[in-house]
């Protein structure tokens, strides 16, 4: 996510501090509810969660200050979009360090406000767009294993989902909410079927799952 907007929002987190409390560990094989890394969570309905994860060491703006600047970001983005296109769902905070959660009404909308490509549909959807796999992709349960993406992209009533919001981040979660068949190198397995972490890979990340 872009710099500036990433600011505007963990700093409000960071005044925030007293009201918003992580509520502990989970057990060994869950994902964490309080996270380490930036996550692009996709929901049944293709609605777009995005979790963004800092660190801070003191309150830099007024709360005042800081709700001023939240409130017209949100306002201005909304207002040229459908309603309810990016909503602020928690703020967790976690010894210095801050979680934030948005959901995003789609894929279009986490893209135009994040300046990051994400793509996520049907893989009907995907070849109506234009939107292929550029090189072979592994089976997600057995790297040693590839498949061509002509054939990867016949596969029935699954999705894909294709970003290049990975470049800069060390490194990148994505869950979904079916089990992940396919992925791009650089994609490995993190906490079970449904998650991946990115950590590398080339311009765009493809993630087929059903």
């Amino acid at each position: 996510m872009i710099l500036c907007k990433k600011i505007v929002l963990l700093a409000a987190a960071a005044m925030l501090v007293a009201l918003f409390v992580a509520c502990g560990s989970s057990s060994a094989g869950e994902i964490p509810e309080f996270r380490q890394y930036d996550a692009i969570i996709v929901n049944e309905d293709l609605s777009v969660g995005a979790v963004m994860v800092d660190s801070f060491e003191k309150e830099y703006y007024r709360r005042e200050e800081l709700m001023v600047m939240v409130s017209e970001e949100a306002y201005a983005f909304n207002g040229i979009h459908d309603a309810g296109a990016m909503l602020l769902e928690k703020i967790q905070v976690e010894e210095k360090a801050v979680n934030v959660t948005i959901r995003f009404a789609d894929a279009d909308a986490y893209t135009a406000y994040n300046d990051a490509f994400l793509f996520v549909g049907s893989l009907e959807d995907a070849k109506a767009n234009g939107l292929y796999p550029d090189a072979p992709l592994l089976d997600f349960k057995n790297a040693e294993k590839s498949i061509e993406p002509e054939a990867a992209m016949e596969l029935k009533n699954a999705y894909i989902l294709i970003t290049n919001d990975h470049l800069g981040k060390n490194p990148l979660t994505i869950e979904t909410f079916e089990h992940i068949r396919y992925v791009s190198e650089g994609v490995t397995s993190w906490m079970g079927r449904n998650s991946a972490i990115v950590d590398g890979g080339g311009e765009m990340v493809y993630i087929i799952f059903k």
